[in-house]
C-alpha cells in the first residue's frame, strides 16, 4: 500500500523529473504524508541510471538504506535488475529481477554480512 501511494507521486511527477534527469526525492512520517526533509522518517529517492532503468531507493529517518529496487520503466511497475534489502545499511538479502519475475537464486546475509 505505502508503495502505491508513492507510485502515485512519481506519476505526477514524472514529466518534470524526465526533464530534469536528476533524482527525485520525496519525504515522509511514518504515516507517508509529506514532511519537510529535516522531519522525515522515511525518504524515497528515485534517479533514472539510462534510458531504460530506473533505481528506486528507500532511507530510514538516520539516512541509512533499507531498499534498492531496479525498474525498466518510469511508474515503478516493472522490477528489472538488481533488488537488495538492507538491515541497518548492510545488505540482508539480494538478488534479480526479469520482467518483473524473480530470476535466480537469492543470497541472504546475516548480520555479520556472512552468506
Amino acid at each position: 500500500m505505502k508503495k502505491i501511494i508513492f507510485l502515485i507521486l512519481c506519476i505526477i511527477s514524472v514529466n518534470t523529473f524526465a526533464q530534469q534527469k536528476d533524482t527525485l526525492a520525496y519525504y515522509t512520517d511514518l504515516d507517508l504524508k509529506p514532511v519537510s526533509k529535516q522531519k522525515a522518517k522515511i525518504t524515497f529517492k528515485l534517479f533514472q541510471n539510462n534510458p531504460t532503468t530506473w533505481t528506486f531507493l528507500k532511507y530510514n529517518s538516520k539516512n541509512v538504506i533499507e531498499l534498492k529496487e531496479t525498474y525498466s520503466d518510469s511508474l515503478l511497475t516493472i522490477k528489472h535488475g538488481q533488488y537488495v534489502v538492507y538491515r541497518s545499511g548492510k545488505p540482508s538479502l539480494k538478488g534479480l529481477y526479469f520482467n518483473n519475475l524473480k530470476h535466480g537464486n537469492y543470497i541472504s546475509y546475516d548480520e555479520f554480512g556472512k552468506v
